[in-house]
């Protein structure tokens, strides 16, 4: 456009009036016409100048340009920094959530810290209230997220420790927290009693009486019931002590431990152990919980049973 206007200011200088079609060149005194046709020289300069710069910035950007078309995905901006992992956003939050009681089957949830400051000013309870309602409309989203209390809105949120969270500022990014609709906190882990039967022997070395475990025949068919078994406080004094010791390596046992003894044959005693496990909820059920003695692949010196609190 500005080159067509100096073309027009060229030919009223010439005295070529025919080629001129802007009628307020044609009003212009000849002093008039050469001041324009300098300001639109120079502004003809400086265009050129800057196309002459912008062809030298894409020269450069080329190689870069040919690079991101190579790597796709993969190509990484020289201007932009990349962030270490840790890195926590000083206005944005990224929270993931879980329901009450399990450990799996996380939901993502971004929470601007900056909004709910805004919109609730300096009132933990008011900014606590907006978190919930910013998860709950996430999780409407999930078709796998249900609601596991009476109410249908979060009304209660917990930490990794099962402590309850009551101010959202101290939230941190990549946190993992707990959503309930009401309940108390849901432990992860589930207390566990723990009975272990070992099949031990006793056998004499150096003149004294050692007791250690053994090998549990799978083959041995032994009936359930407490009739068929006698509780013992200490070793029971029948059993026949055998004059060599055959496995070195093994397990002695304490001779004051509790025992059970089978009645109809004195040579089958067992420890029992009790111990108290926290273990995760998702561990698979024993479908021979009944029997006393259930050969297991896993275990060929021992049978443990494992009682929850809802057994």
């Amino acid at each position: 456009m500005k080159i067509a206007v100096s073309f027009q200011l060229d030919s009223a200088l010439n005295g070529q009036k025919e080629k001129i079609t802007d009628k307020g060149i044609l009003s212009l005194k000849k002093e008039e016409l050469y001041v324009e046709q300098d300001e639109v020289n120079m502004l003809i300069d400086e265009l050129q100048a800057a196309i002459k710069n912008y062809k030298g910035h894409l020269a450069e950007l080329a190689p870069q340009l040919q690079a991101e078309q190579e790597q796709c995905t993969a190509y990484v901006y020289q201007h932009i920094r990349e962030l270490p992992t840790n890195t926590a956003l000083s206005q944005s939050l990224q929270l993931k959530v879980y329901e009450n009681g399990k450990d799996s089957g996380e939901i993502l949830v971004y929470i601007n810290r900056k909004e709910i400051e805004r919109d609730c000013g300096n009132q933990p309870s008011a900014m606590l209230e907006k978190v919930q309602h910013m998860i709950h409309q996430r999780l409407q989203h999930s078709a796998d997220f249900r609601p596991s209390g009476l109410s249908h809105f979060p009304t209660r949120l917990f930490d990794e420790t099962g402590q309850e969270i009551k101010n959202p500022l101290l939230l941190q990014n990549e946190q993992k927290i707990w959503v309930s609709y009401g309940e108390d906190y849901r432990s992860l882990l589930n207390p566990v009693l723990s009975l272990t039967f070992d099949r031990v022997t006793a056998a004499e070395k150096d003149g004294i009486t050692v007791i250690y475990k053994t090998l549990l025949d799978p083959t041995v068919d032994l009936p359930p019931g407490c009739d068929n078994w006698k509780n013992c406080a200490g070793f029971p004094d029948n059993f026949q002590v055998t004059k060599n010791l055959e496995h070195y390596s093994l397990e002695t046992v304490d001779v004051d431990n509790y025992f059970i003894q089978y009645k109809a044959d004195p040579q089958m005693v067992l420890l029992i152990s009790v111990t108290m496990e926290n273990m995760r909820k998702a561990f698979p059920r024993r479908n021979d919980q009944q029997d006393l003695m259930s050969p297991t692949a896993l275990l060929p010196l021992s049978n443990v049973w494992l009682i929850t609190k809802v057994a």
